[in-house]
């Protein structure tokens, strides 16, 4: 079943590809199962553990755990790989349900070398996709990408179109779990159009679930919640009750985004029923937490504690310590919003503590391998340094017998080493010639790239990209991140040519970018209805918190002054500006690279511009773009603190007037 994501980091991967097509538990399946498990034995058996263990892993994971740990020691005893690897897979898949990611790690590492021996292409490729969620989860994207791509190689060569979609499809969790939100859309597309190729519904309807969560985080609400609906309307006439739980919470946080707590409180409801249909715990301590959260944000304080307690509690029972930590976390952020320091503290102390455990448990164990491998590789020098003082004393022996042979063949070898000199400096004054040529025809063709890529991307990127430097490491930059969008682009376009579009798009982008330009800020990508603008990378020119804001200030009054004249059909915009550290790189291959800004800042940047639809405002900043203009004469309006998704602490907002 495919894998579909939820805002909240543990549950990204609520429906799994690890497992066979998932339908929601039934008891009346489990009993059938557990009837069918006394009459059978060999390699039907270990079929029907490990069959129970996929149907517990939600109601019960200890059973479940049971199940798959039988499956295993059976599998072994008959020499059923395939068997011992799909109960090592389900007890991974338990592990991490649970949040002890260490013996998920292991049990998938398991699964993977029986597989391997096996030449199970399926079971290599489960185990893959199970080390990338749960690397994913832990945090460590290396690995989590690098097995996530091992999964989507493995399925093409067995030409497993599903298995291909479902890895593409995790590769695009893998990059929006980094905030690479442009690369992580192009594999969710990728996916969906393998998908629809297939034509299983429930995936297409995993997909548009996981591409309207995208759009949530650019702050294109409308789009998200298109998705979001086309998804559900799918699964009308189809039981996947994980997938409809993961729609229901994802819509209701969309619109606790929105502040709309009423319409947030009942797509939760709607998915803590269905939890509680199918004996998700887990399900239902998380949308606890969400409601809990949403609270929170009405000030409604003691409701909000009461369903962190349920929370907590549930989380506490079924051993989830990934989601026990985010739930001390909440209560921290909710006795802090109470002015209780003193128990904000301690909740505060207790999600450390659960974090670093989670942290501690994985690196123990990557410590222990590291001194095994030392101790081996220690060994191996020994008996190498040994096996070279022997081949030195054999030497020694054949020494004296070959001193008569060194004289002839030395005077030979002196023969070829002069013609060879002699050749070899010809050669190098034909091959020098041919180098300045093609020095000079190499600079010919960078100066034309440069030129010819400067028109579709600025400048400076056209240079970043063609440099040596693009192949080197990304960087930690500091830099002020615009986001513009044209207010009811939609329904304007609705009603126009296409190339009435292009033109309008044209006579409004013109002149911004040339403003932009103007303030040494770079466009990094066309958003259709807007853009995203850079200043400070991929190079500063001073302040460019301030640059930014006087480009802004200088697109609202041109924009007003074109409209007012007739230039331009009537529009308005929307601005957003936030500051802070973002991360630069060149992704792609030698064929094509784009030059890629991710981070909390860019989501923040999207989720301010969202925010002038709510005050009917033209251009917002952050509290950190005002700390880096220093002394100004601006006009400004402080709207106070709101609530982004992507950020812990509320955000103080300025309206520039």
């Amino acid at each position: 079943m495919a894998s579909s994501k939820l805002n909240f980091l543990p549950l990204i991967f609520i429906i799994t590809i690890l497992s066979l097509s998932q339908i929601g538990w039934s008891q009346t399946t489990t009993d059938s199962l557990k009837t069918e498990l006394k009459k059978t034995s060999g390699i039907s058996r270990v079929n029907i553990l490990n069959q129970l263990a996929k149907e517990l892993k939600h109601v019960d994971p200890e059973q479940a755990l049971g199940y798959a740990e039988e499956a295993v020691s059976l599998a072994n005893t008959i020499s059923f790989k395939e068997g011992e690897a799909g109960g090592y897979i389900n007890s991974g898949n338990v592990y991490r349900k649970l949040g002890d990611f260490k013996k998920a790690i292991e049990a998938y590492l398991k699964a993977l070398q029986i597989s391997q021996s096996a030449n199970d292409g399926n079971g290599i490729a489960r185990s893959f996709n199970g080390l990338g969620i749960s690397y994913n989860l832990l945090g460590d994207y290396d690995k989590s990408l690098e097995s996530f791509l091992s999964s989507l190689r493995t399925y093409e060569q067995y030409e497993d179109k599903t298995g291909t979609a479902d890895a593409v499809n995790n590769v695009g969790i893998h990059y929006w779990s980094l905030g690479k939100l442009n690369e992580a859309l192009d594999y969710y597309l990728r996916a969906l159009e393998i998908r629809k190729e297939i034509g299983d519904i429930e995936d297409i309807a995993a997909s548009l679930n996981n591409i309207g969560d995208i759009y949530s985080d650019l702050g294109k609400t409308d789009s998200a919640l298109h998705y979001f609906l086309e998804a559900l309307n799918l699964l009308e006439d189809h039981g996947n009750n994980d997938l409809i739980f993961a729609l229901q919470i994802n819509i209701g946080l969309l619109y606790s985004d929105l502040n709309d707590y009423s319409k947030a409180m009942e797509y939760y409801q709607k998915g803590l029923d269905i939890a509680d249909k199918i004996g998700d715990n887990w399900g239902m301590a998380t949308t606890f937490n969400y409601i809990g959260t949403t609270h929170l944000k009405s000030s409604n304080y003691s409701k909000a504690e009461q369903f962190f307690s349920q929370s907590l509690d549930l989380a506490s029972k079924i051993g989830a310590k990934a989601l026990v930590k985010e739930v001390y976390k909440s209560f921290s952020d909710l006795f802090m919003a109470m002015k209780d320091h003193k128990k904000s503290l301690e909740y505060y102390k207790l999600y450390q503590e659960v974090k670093d455990s989670i942290f501690n448990e994985t690196t123990s164990k990557q410590m222990a391998e590291m001194q095994i491998r030392y101790k081996t590789e220690k060994k191996e020098a020994e008996i190498n340094e040994l096996m070279i003082e022997k081949t030195i004393q054999e030497l020694k022996l054949k020494k004296s017998e070959n001193m008569k042979w060194f004289f002839i063949v030395a005077s030979l070898l002196i023969l070829l080493l002069a013609g060879g000199i002699l050749y070899g400096f010809r050669q190098k004054q034909k091959a020098n010639k041919l180098l300045q040529e093609r020095n000079k025809l190499e600079i010919e063709n960078k100066n034309r790239a440069i030129s010819l890529f400067g028109q579709q991307v600025s400048k400076e990127v056209a240079l970043e990209l063609l440099s040596d430097t693009s192949k080197s490491s990304s960087k930690k930059l500091f830099a002020c991140i615009m986001f513009l969008d044209i207010r009811n682009f939609t329904s304007f376009a609705a009603s126009k040519e296409p190339f009435e579009i292009i033109q309008y798009q044209n006579d409004v982008f013109g002149f911004m970018i040339d403003i932009i330009s103007k303030h040494h800020g770079i466009i990094n990508q066309f958003l259709g209805d807007g853009f995203m603008a850079t200043f400070g990378a991929p190079v500063s020119s001073g302040n460019d918190s301030q640059n930014a804001v006087n480009a802004s200030i200088e697109i609202v009054e041109l924009l007003n002054k074109k409209c007012e004249s007739g230039e331009i059909p009537k529009t308005k915009v929307g601005i957003g500006l936030h500051a802070g550290h973002i991360v630069t790189g060149n992704v792609g291959t030698s064929e094509r690279k784009q030059y890629s800004i991710t981070g909390n800042t860019v989501i923040l940047a999207s989720r301010i511009e969202q925010l002038n639809k709510k005050y009917n405002s033209e251009l917002l900043i952050s509290k950190e773009v005002l700390d880096n203009l220093g002394q100004t004469k601006l006009k400004m309006k402080k709207l106070g603190a709101e609530y982004l998704k992507g950020r812990d602490q509320p955000m103080e907002i300025f309206r520039l007037i």
